[in-house]
């Protein structure tokens, strides 16, 4: 039987963390629940689900695309700095 340490977290040092997570979590919740009510009212209500999936095609496109243009561009630009693991 294996019994754990109590581990001490600084509830400070998590504090930005936290701030970073909870804008986030509103402002991606606020995006998701927004998107069928501007396209309804830059649209209309009987283009709504081939604007849905267009909007979502090229987003889909985009998340493919993105990271590897950006990893292409930080690999060739020397003044970013990669994170590596178990490094600080």
């Amino acid at each position: 039987m294996y019994i754990r340490e109590k581990q001490n977290y600084d509830t400070f040092s998590n504090l930005p963390q936290i701030a970073y997570c909870s804008v986030f979590g509103v402002t991606s919740g606020a995006y998701v629940g927004l998107t069928s009510v501007v396209l309804v009212d830059l649209l209309g209500l009987e283009r709504l689900t081939n604007a849905f999936g267009l909007l979502l095609l090229f987003q889909g496109i985009a998340s493919v695309i993105g990271p590897p243009i950006i990893g292409e561009f930080s690999f060739t630009n020397k003044k970013l700095k990669m994170a590596k693991n178990g490094t600080k």
